[in-house]
């Protein structure tokens, strides 16, 4: 199955980092030119997308999928340079 993550909208991933990042709709909504009701729709998409119940775990799946890609583009180094 793939990600969860690849299953958003680019609009979407754009909501969940802020999101991740701790602003409310309402900072949101300004930040992306998009009203308050656009961003709450957006949020309760990401919520059945994501198969989640609230904020604070879809938090934890984007943190999770950036320390795997962090992961992944550490094992690309070469071996001298790794710790």
């Amino acid at each position: 199955m793939p990600h969860r993550l690849t299953l958003l909208t680019a609009r979407e991933r754009q909501v969940l980092r802020l999101v991740a990042a701790g602003l409310p709709s309402s900072a949101i909504a300004g930040e992306l030119m998009l009203s308050v009701h656009t961003v709450r729709v957006h949020r309760v998409n990401l919520l059945r997308k994501l198969q989640v119940r609230n904020s604070a775990e879809m938090m934890l799946i984007l943190h999770a999928a950036e320390a795997r890609a962090r992961n992944d583009a550490d094992d690309l180094l070469p071996n001298a340079r790794r710790r």
